[in-house]
């Protein structure tokens, strides 16, 4: 073999190690994406029937939570799979530092997730923690940063894996078919409801 054809070979195994790694990056995008909208109306759905049913208050559905800016849950979601599982991973933290560490990152996330709502709209309607003395700015406090730190914990240890489990077994179609469904679906949302 000469020179010039072990450089067309070289340069062809580089194109094909880019073209992998770049559809990787994008595959990993869409289960991130996917377990952004998925965790967003759990979350959102578990605070309504937490709301009606054990604090017995009337609260209805938000559709405009929808909307990216006001998903603390979906952004905890994706905090956990990026940031703290892999520390998990890393050092082998012991679970009441995770639990420590999901407390900071869940306040962190109401925080600016809330300060986003006030920046885009003027107020925040959907919640206010002003009446609790823990609360930061009425945009968080210390009891709804505990009960998001315990859930982050459920989430890191039984149901991340068990959802990594569900991806594995769907196949890459069926993830790409879920993936274009809600991204079409958000844009759709978005043109029709000017947030």
């Amino acid at each position: 073999m000469n020179t010039e054809s072990l450089a067309v070979e070289s340069q062809a195994s580089i194109n094909i190690k880019h073209k992998t790694s770049n559809l990787t990056r994008f595959e990993s995008f869409q289960k991130i994406y996917i377990y952004f909208w998925v965790f967003s109306l759990v979350g959102h759905y578990l605070e309504v029937i937490w709301k009606n049913i054990i604090l017995g208050r009337k609260f209805q559905p938000i559709i405009e939570m929808l909307t990216m800016i006001a998903q603390p849950y979906g952004l905890g979601a994706i905090a956990a799979i990026l940031l703290i599982y892999p520390l998990i991973k890393k050092f082998k933290l012991h679970i009441a530092l995770v639990y420590l560490i999901c407390v900071f990152v869940s306040g962190l996330i109401e925080y600016a997730s809330a300060a986003l709502v006030v920046l885009f709209r003027g107020d925040n309607p959907y919640w206010s923690y002003s009446n609790i003395p823990t609360n930061i700015n009425g945009y968080t406090c210390l009891q709804s940063s505990a009960v998001f730190g315990l859930l982050a914990l459920v989430f890191l240890y039984a149901v991340y894996p068990s959802c990594e489990n569900v991806f594995t077994k769907l196949g890459q179609r069926k993830i790409n078919l879920i993936f274009w469904v809600l991204f079409i679906g958000y844009i759709a949302f978005l043109s029709i409801n000017k947030f």
